[in-house]
């Protein structure tokens, strides 16, 4: 069997609208109106990457500032991830999974879901907010004009 750069960014391509979500793009995003390989939709949900998977035998697989740049380009309205496949065999076991982001939209997510947990673990979901003020403490809810 001869394993083609095709066949591995395809399986790559698959597993991350598994893993993500959202949608493979038709042609790998080879076409001017409709580029990366696949996206989540920012009409549906709050954090949606378009990302453009890169996948490898090797040892090593490169990202440049050139790359990112037309990430952060063909991403719009969405946010730029670079998915990184390192393969174990030519079976197309994965060896090593990472994805690229900007270190801002990473603080953001980190910040969100900390601040989901501290809501969840404090009872502000069932309406249990902690407020002095009118403003909860954990999850920053306007009490006052939440009716």
């Amino acid at each position: 069997m001869s394993l083609t750069t095709r066949k591995m960014s395809d399986a790559h391509e698959e597993w991350l609208v598994d893993l993500f979500g959202g949608r493979k793009t038709k042609g790998s995003g080879n076409q001017w109106h409709n580029q990366m390989d696949g996206r989540t939709s920012s009409r549906e949900v709050a954090y949606a990457f378009a990302w453009d998977g890169k996948s490898t035998l090797g040892k090593s697989v490169g990202v440049t500032r050139e790359m990112w740049t037309k990430a952060v380009e063909q991403a719009v309205p969405e946010r730029p991830m670079l998915p990184l496949r390192w393969y174990a065999n030519e079976r197309l076991e994965s060896a090593l999974d990472l994805v690229v982001l900007s270190a801002y939209d990473l603080a953001e997510l980190i910040d969100s879901a900390n601040r989901w947990e501290a809501a969840k673990a404090n009872g502000c979901l069932l309406g249990m907010h902690t407020s002095h003020d009118g403003t909860c403490e954990v999850c920053g809810a306007d009490l006052v004009d939440a009716s």
